[in-house]
């Protein structure tokens, strides 16, 4: 894709949280049992990301922006190293810091990150640097916590519809329904038995056998409840195709725009902020 000047891009990624099966009764902040945590989670986690910018960690630092809330912005900068010539003719080693935005939205319990090809090629390289700073302290709390992508609309029928008689195998891995906004999207079946269960994710797994392909339709209430449950960042899938090729979702985490004036000109941030997450769910 062409970028165009003026313009900040970003992916979009939905967080969920888990409490664990077991929890921690230290009574932390009035935790006492798992309704009890699941009721402040998003409360403990929000209260997390803002004190970002207080922490120290190796080779990234985070910088606020502004913040107002459930909106929240910030500049996650990663330490690189690059070299330089001197006027010695040798060179040199120096530290290189690259930036970008990550926005985070806690009602809708999602955040953005900024695409910028020379600080890495995929954004999901960002998000696991960040999956790996929020993991420990929600362990602390008794929380799992699992991240994936907000993908373009219809990805998975599009796909189907490309490869149409071609396709042996698809695979949806589904996270725990955890956050009513997209648990209306997932079967009642599928949802009460990883309930039951206290699954943290439900995999599902739809083949052919090997003189046939399979047959998909979006008039399949079971296949179309999976499909929008992980375009809403409920989960992933993958498609194995004949000859064992396989297309994954992760390839195709939605992307939004904006004009860089809205958020490194003068003024508050906040309503572009409201304005991306929108398009992010739209």
């Amino acid at each position: 894709m062409v970028k165009k000047k003026g313009l900040l891009f970003f992916n979009a990624y939905r967080y969920l949280l888990i409490p664990q099966d077991y929890i921690q009764t230290d009574f932390y902040k009035g935790i006492e049992d798992k309704e009890s945590l699941n009721k402040k989670k998003n409360e403990l986690f929000a209260e997390y990301v803002r004190s970002l910018p207080t922490h120290s960690f190796p080779s990234i630092k985070f910088q606020l922006i502004e913040g107002k809330g459930n909106l929240f912005l910030i500049k996650m900068g990663l330490r690189k190293h690059a070299l330089i010539g001197t006027p010695e003719l040798v060179e040199k080693e120096i530290e290189d810091w690259h930036s970008v935005y990550v926005a985070f939205d806690f009602s809708k319990q999602m955040f953005l990150v900024q695409h910028k090809t020379k600080v890495s090629a995929e954004t999901s390289s960002l998000s696991n640097k960040l999956l790996d700073i929020f993991r420990p302290y929600v362990k602390q709390l008794s929380l799992n916590i699992q991240v994936n992508p907000i993908l373009k609309k219809n990805l998975f029928w599009d796909i189907v519809k490309k490869y149409d008689k071609k396709i042996r195998e698809v695979d949806f891995v589904l996270t725990a329904p955890n956050f009513a906004d997209i648990t209306k999207y997932l079967g009642e079946e599928l949802e009460a038995a990883m309930r039951s269960t206290a699954a943290a994710q439900a995999k599902v797994v739809l083949s052919s056998d090997d003189q046939s392909v399979l047959t998909l339709s979006e008039n399949d209430p079971n296949v179309a409840s999976m499909a929008r449950y992980t375009q809403e960042g409920g989960g992933y899938f993958s498609v194995r195709l004949l000859g064992l090729k396989r297309k994954t979702s992760k390839e195709g985490a939605k992307e939004i725009s904006i004009d860089s004036a809205c958020i490194e000109g003068q003024g508050s941030v906040i309503p572009f902020l409201e304005e991306l997450f929108n398009d992010a769910e739209n």
